[in-house]
């Protein structure tokens, strides 16, 4: 799983993975882990036209169906951000892209390979108001605010069935004291479904991502660790810069963990010296283990 989890495996990753593909009999278990992560689409598409032949009929079919099920997600999910990003416009507001919305289509290329269930954004909480104020001329309803919605401080909305999250911080506040205005003015912008929409810059980027990990207390979902590999492959990460934010928001911790997973499981290539200069105290290390 873990040498077909990438969007450009070598051919040498290639021949090693055919020999730990699984026999007949573990193909079930297989095919519900993929799912699990996150990474079925992937995989399916990585592995060989002539080993797809000589799967179990009902897996082939499953991993088939699967990414038939993301691709029609993702539509769905893309006329309801059109519908929400016009609005946005007519209002004033400028949202940032977060998280899979961010991801499937600028980094992955094909929508059907990071399955995302979701529309996460980020809008500064005096911004907020004008917001809930677009979503809802474009249909959105507010949806009651659960604990984790609370603990996290953003706001849900139904639009056309699909969920959107609207962020008033990046992360929890009580966790993380990150410099949010500082943030948005290194944000860039790029077109997602035709609209200009803001995009956090790839150190921010990489650095949510890492803490996104961290309040999920490292819940392992390959797809997040995917995310992480595929960002650091396709950008040119400014690692001082990194470094240097990850210890101001006190994050440095959850970078760590969240880079040493990265690059173990997948070989992403972050420097030595990086994790060396993010990694916390022994006693910190092991209750993080």
């Amino acid at each position: 799983m873990l040498l077909l989890s990438r969007l450009d495996p070598t051919p040498e990753q290639l021949e090693e993975a055919e020999g730990l593909l699984p026999d007949a009999e573990a193909w079930p278990a297989f095919v519900n882990e993929l799912a699990y992560h996150g990474v079925a689409a992937l995989v399916w598409r990585n592995i060989p036209t002539v080993l797809r032949r000589a799967m179990p009929e009902r897996q082939r079919d499953q991993l088939e169906h699967l990414g038939r099920a993301t691709l029609a997600n993702y539509l769905g999910t893309e006329m309801a951000a059109r519908r929400a990003f016009s609005a946005m416009d007519r209002h004033g507001v400028r949202p940032v892209a977060l998280k899979g919305i961010a991801l499937a289509e600028p980094l992955y290329r094909d929508p059907r390979l990071r399955p995302f269930g979701d529309i996460d954004l980020y809008v500064p909480p005096r911004r907020f108001a004008a917001a809930q104020a677009a979503l809802e001329s474009a249909g959105a309803t507010a949806r009651q605010e659960s604990r984790l919605a609370r603990f996290n401080h953003h706001k849900c909305f139904t639009l056309g069935g699909v969920l959107i999250e609207v962020h008033l911080t990046l992360v929890s506040r009580e966790r993380f004291p990150i410099d949010h205005q500082g943030l948005e003015l290194r944000t860039q912008n790029l077109p997602i479904f035709g609209h200009d929409v803001g995009v956090l810059c790839d150190e921010d980027f990489l650095l949510h991502l890492c803490a996104h990990l961290g309040t999920h207390f490292f819940e392992v979902v390959l797809r997040w660790i995917v995310d992480l590999n595929e960002l650091i492959r396709a950008r040119t990460i400014d690692w001082s810069a990194f470094v240097d934010r990850s210890r101001a928001f006190g994050a440095s911790a959850s970078c760590w963990r969240a880079l040493l997973a990265a690059k173990t499981l997948l070989g992403a290539p972050v420097p030595d010296d990086v994790l060396l200069r993010l990694r916390p105290s022994r006693m910190r290390r092991i209750v993080l283990a």
